[in-house]
């Protein structure tokens, strides 16, 4: 039948390139959002990788006139 593939956890990191890239963040805006990225491990948010990497990067060029 079906065979199952082990793919790992995702993280939100991974997202993070692969969304900015797509949606024409400058390399600064991109910077910040993964240093978000790396404190947000300081807390337990417990959502998906995607919503995370989506807010962080609204923030990030909200705040940065992006």
């Amino acid at each position: 039948m079906g065979q199952s593939v082990e793919m790992g956890t995702i993280r939100v990191g991974d997202f993070m390139r692969l969304f900015c890239s797509n949606l024409g963040v400058n390399n600064q805006a991109v910077k910040v959002a993964q240093e978000a990225v790396h404190k947000s491990k300081e807390f337990d948010i417990r959502r998906s990788a995607i919503s995370i990497a989506t807010a962080i990067i609204y923030i990030v060029t909200q705040l940065s006139d992006e």
